[in-house]
């Protein structure tokens, strides 16, 4: 049966060669003008495992075997002709080399054609007016927030831009709500003692390249791995407003923290403390490795 069905498709195979080898030959003594596009003259794209029309006729006139298997690979060609000059790039992304940090590669860093990096991490450095090495600095500011006896307002922190713009502004209070100035209130400690009372400054960075980046509360180094090489922005220590106040988010204040010059005397705006671990019998955080009382340090990371 099976030998009966190969010497069918191979007769049908022959009858439908011979009949576009005819109907080829006739096309040539008979030419005519064709109106519409003949989807039996044009080769139709590939199907996979079936040979192409093109590829039966090319294969009956060289006399090659239709149903033996394929033979080894040829060799390999030569070179084709180079190509014409692409684009000149003014509508396309470049691509800066990729970098490599410590025996790990990073993507390259797209950038625009003027040169400069198209992304990155941005991030506030709390109690600096400058951002740390390879970082841009995109403004400086002054570190704001609710008053510490307000039980309303807001309980984040603003880093305002020293160069403020009103959009017609109404003079005058109207009673709404307030952002104050920040102040240390670091007199009881011996860390930052020397700027109590002194307003708190902070920058808004950008880690250029980068595309994360991550407080790590309770450490002052960046977590490493060996699929990740975290790159330290700065360190410091956890500050709030204080625990009888109403409550304000946590920042990373940087160890190297600093004052405005221009300021001083208890104005007791919104504030800043430093945060201590406490511990608890049978729960809580764990004492240890973490110590009663002891002032949380953190790590501002970019990856």
């Amino acid at each position: 049966m099976e030998r009966y069905q190969q010497f069918a498709f191979i007769v049908f195979l022959n009858f439908f060669i011979s009949s576009r080898v005819l109907n080829g030959a006739m096309q040539e003594q008979f030419p005519r003008q064709k109106r519409h596009s003949d989807p039996l003259q044009e080769d139709t794209p590939p199907v996979a495992g079936i040979p192409s029309q093109n590829s039966i006729l090319t294969t009956y006139y060289l006399g090659q075997c239709l149903l033996c298997p394929p033979g080894p690979p040829g060799a390999v060609g030569p070179p084709g002709v180079q190509g014409p000059p692409g684009r000149d790039g003014r509508d396309a992304v470049l691509f800066a080399g990729s970098v490599d940090h410590g025996g790990e590669t990073q993507p390259p860093a797209p950038i625009t054609p003027d040169g400069n990096v198209s992304f990155g991490a941005v991030y506030t450095r709390w109690g600096r007016i400058t951002c740390p090495d390879e970082a841009e600095l995109i403004y400086q500011g002054i570190m704001a927030g609710s008053h510490y006896s307000h039980p309303g307002g807001a309980a984040d922190y603003l880093c305002l831009s020293k160069e403020p713009i009103f959009d017609n502004p109404q003079a005058g209070y109207q009673y709404q709500t307030y952002v104050y100035g920040t102040e240390y209130e670091t007199g009881s400690s011996v860390l930052l003692q020397n700027l109590q009372d002194l307003e708190v400054p902070c920058a808004v960075c950008l880690a250029p390249s980068k595309t994360i980046a991550l407080m790590v509360p309770g450490r002052n180094q960046c977590p490493q791995s060996q699929t990740r090489r975290w790159k330290l922005e700065y360190q410091g220590y956890i500050m709030s407003q204080h625990s009888s106040q109403p409550r304000t988010q946590h920042v990373c204040v940087d160890h190297e923290a600093e004052g405005i010059s221009r300021t001083h005397g208890n104005h007791d705006g919104a504030l800043l403390y430093h945060v201590e671990s406490t511990c608890a019998t049978g729960g809580g955080i764990p004492c240890p490795p973490y110590a009663e009382g002891f002032e949380l340090t953190c790590a501002v990371c970019s990856l």
